[in-house]
């Protein structure tokens, strides 16, 4: 097992391209902080955000010259099967089915009434 780090394909992984310059960009702007309070949250959160990422992303491969274009390809093909699509669609209709049963119901109520004029103002 290798250290964390960026690998030394990164310009062929887009994703890492575009959180290298976030974490460029938000390092730089944390150096002219008045207080070491963005730099400690640099240290402490960004970056080992980005190592997470990264980590998910490429997982094992990229190791020092082993380039994989696509590191995570079967977990791709997975996420994109119609199996996989269809189970999502169905929890997302699950999802629907049981908001609409946990909704309130409408009832009107007198008392609240007397307030409706002042929210019409605003």
């Amino acid at each position: 097992m290798t250290r964390p780090g960026i690998p030394e394909c990164w310009p062929a992984h887009p994703h890492v391209v575009h959180d290298l310059a976030v974490m460029a960009c938000s390092r730089h702007y944390a150096s002219y902080a008045v207080t070491p309070a963005a730099l400690e949250d640099w240290h402490r959160h960004g970056l080992p955000g980005f190592l997470e990422r990264l980590r998910d992303r490429l997982g094992d491969a990229c190791q020092p010259g082993k380039h994989q274009p696509r590191p995570r390809h079967e977990r791709d093909e997975s996420h994109a099967s119609t199996e996989m699509r269809r189970s999502r669609k169905q929890r997302h209709r699950d999802d629907i089915a049981r908001a609409a049963e946990r909704a309130p119901t409408t009832e009107t109520d007198e008392t609240n009434h007397a307030n409706d004029d002042l929210h019409e103002r605003w």
